[in-house]
């Protein structure tokens, strides 16, 4: 979880869902949610804002995109690699 520089608590959940708390109010709706596994030590862990994130978020150079315009594919494959330790 990381707060927002206007005030909000942006917390994950393992199961993929990035939760939004303004106010002390808790939308029924996530703000985010991401496919994952959430197995295990596995799925959405953590979340952090850029430290500049309070003067570039809104830069106008950047434009504004829609939550649709965003996507992660993370892939991690064990089997692989190797251990040279094992």
């Amino acid at each position: 979880m990381d707060f927002a520089p206007d005030g909000r608590l942006f917390v994950c959940q393992q199961d993929g869902q990035l939760r939004v708390i303004k106010n002390d109010v808790l939308p029924a709706t996530p703000f985010l949610s991401v496919a994952v596994d959430p197995g295990g030590e596995r799925g959405l862990l953590g979340v952090a804002f850029d430290p500049s994130f309070a003067s570039s978020a809104n830069d106008p150079e950047d434009g504004d995109l829609p939550p649709s315009a965003f996507s992660w594919t993370i892939v991690f494959h064990h089997a692989d690699h190797t251990h040279p330790f094992l």
